[in-house]
């Protein structure tokens, strides 16, 4: 892993060994909410070079599409569609 990306091996695994994404998707929002409520000026010497194409788009898809899918159904079926 390089500077400025998140270390995956410190991540929890699951029990096939795999990395448990959502964790590695709470710890990037909780970075930027953290940035976002007090900025840190960025140095040309420590870039972050994490891009969100790190994380599965399957891991995405289940986090933040999935659930909305699930409410839109669920509103759609008590409304008779």
């Amino acid at each position: 892993e390089g500077a400025g990306r998140w270390d995956l091996s410190k991540f929890p695994k699951d029990s096939k060994g795999e990395t448990v994404w959502d964790t590695v998707i709470d710890a990037e929002i909780a970075r930027r909410k953290m940035l976002e409520a007090t900025p840190i000026a960025s140095r040309n010497e420590d870039p972050v070079n994490w891009d969100t194409s790190e994380i599965p788009t399957w891991a995405w898809i289940k986090r933040f599409h999935l659930p909305e899918a699930e409410k839109l159904n669920g509103r759609a079926a008590m409304m008779g569609y």
